[in-house]
């Protein structure tokens, strides 16, 4: 596996303020309101944006390079550590120069050392790359220390080294800005160029790592690093794997429209029907104003929903799994506004986001019946409503 230098390192700083600048295209549109996104762009028209937002991306890049380059005259330390997502860089980077300055240490004990000190292979590649651009080098040092980088990129996976090259700079941004680890972030894009989940099973985990207040955002820095990678110098996938890619990523903002319309169907019926709950029963939200669902509601519901466009299991069990301990908190009437609700936010969801065939008919029919139940609870309750009230004149 060969890796190429990329043309020249990345500010990150001046990007980062490059990218707040370009108000129309980077900054508004990675981090505007989920208004923005649009469901209905085909995989080709996503992939011309994408294209876009990368020439863009580079120019900017390439622009405040050459301010880089010429503030670097005379300087001894070229190196640019911006890629690098571990901490205090820098030392552990002169560290690993002075062990490998030593002919005493052989090749594989000082890959041990260089791996204890940058875990992360994508981390120990740039550091590594940065070293071998010092002018001062002895032949014996730098060949070293190419051999060094030549085990990394042996032992390593191939994608996950590119991919995490390429989405370092995204993740620290997207980082700072939503207030995230950017390793994290990182093993979220490499997690995504694998493919192991599907669709709906990358959303879940994403809602399920980050919240779902970051869920779309996270999305987001998804396709923004994915663009970065198609048109870096050495992608980590090749073509074929990323028009898959691209058509994922399609797929999920259809998902993330979806989303958006399913839950605000269910908390706007919750907002304008607040469920009553049983006096013993304790309210599902964590302190929220009354009658404003909160962060944990949207999580079940969401939780919901990838568990309908899963559809393995019978329609109870995902309501038990997901918002059963609302729904038994919740009275008859109030338990008839949420199935109602949930009957019209299932019949709007795309047939394209179910995993398999849609099983409709079983849904609406298990909607059916728990609606009747419901029926039959709410009149039993109100039959022994003026029962027990002519009991407690008579005692």
């Amino acid at each position: 596996m060969e890796i190429r230098f990329p043309p020249a390192p990345i500010d990150a700083r001046r990007f980062d303020k490059a990218l707040h600048q370009d108000a129309g295209r980077t900054t508004q549109g990675t981090f505007g309101a989920d208004a923005d996104e649009d469901p209905e762009a085909t995989p080709a028209s996503l992939h011309q944006k994408i294209v876009s937002l990368a020439d863009d991306m580079a120019s900017v890049a390439a622009q405040f390079q050459r301010r880089r380059e010429a503030g670097r005259k005379g300087d001894d330390t070229p190196e640019n550590f911006d890629s690098v997502l571990q901490d205090d860089v820098r030392p552990q980077a002169d560290q690993l120069m002075k062990i490998a300055s030593d002919p005493t240490i052989r090749i594989d004990a000082l890959l041990q050392h260089a791996r204890a000190m940058f875990a992360d292979e994508s981390d120990l590649w740039i550091v590594l790359r940065e070293l071998l651009r010092r002018r001062n080098l002895s032949k014996t040092v730098r060949a070293r220390l190419e051999a060094l980088r030549q085990d990394v990129e042996r032992e390593a996976n191939g994608k996950h080294l590119k991919g995490g090259i390429q989405c370092a700079l995204k993740a620290k941004l997207f980082g700072r800005k939503l207030g995230l680890d950017p390793r994290r972030l990182r093993d979220t894009y490499r997690s995504f160029l694998d493919g192991h989940q599907s669709m709906v099973s990358s959303y879940e985990s994403w809602v399920g790592t980050y919240g779902a207040v970051h869920r779309g955002k996270v999305m987001r820095f998804v396709e923004a690093s994915l663009a970065i990678d198609i048109h870096s110098a050495d992608p980590s996938c090749s073509r074929v794997e990323f028009g898959a890619l691209l058509h994922t990523v399609w797929r999920l903002r259809l998902l993330r429209a979806a989303d958006h319309d399913f839950v605000r169907t269910l908390l706007q019926r919750s907002c304008l029907h607040p469920f009553q709950r049983e006096p013993a029963q304790p309210a599902m939200s964590r302190g929220g104003p009354q009658g404003t669902p909160d962060d944990a509601e949207e999580d079940a519901w969401i939780l919901l929903l990838c568990s309908l466009l899963r559809g393995a299991a019978p329609l109870e069990d995902v309501l038990a799994d997901s918002v059963g301990d609302a729904m038994r908190g919740l009275t008859p009437e109030a338990r008839s506004v949420m199935l109602t609700a949930l009957r019209a936010a299932y019949r709007n969801l795309p047939d394209e986001l179910f995993e398999g065939a849609r099983e409709a008919d079983q849904v609406y029919a298990a909607l059916d019946a728990m609606m009747d139940d419901n029926y039959r609870r709410e009149l039993s309750a109100q039959c022994k409503g003026p029962l027990r009230s002519v009991v407690d004149g008579e005692s």
